[in-house]
């Protein structure tokens, strides 16, 4: 996890992957992987929050 800390966006996404060495490479997988589940997270939070919205909406009308 050290490793994911030290990758910044900009490196995972700009820099050209056939010159990374193989750390910086795993630790552009973990980085992307961990942005992937933090977005896959806010969706489905957000999903839940709209559902029980809606749940509330027809209830009330």
């Amino acid at each position: 996890m050290n490793e994911a800390v030290l990758m910044t966006e900009e490196k995972a996404f700009k820099e050209n992957v056939k010159k990374m060495s193989h750390d910086d490479l795993m630790a552009a997988i973990r980085y992307l992987d961990d942005e992937r589940q933090r977005i896959a997270e806010n969706v489905h939070n957000n999903a839940k929050l709209d559902n029980v919205e809606e749940k509330i909406l027809k209830h009330v009308g």
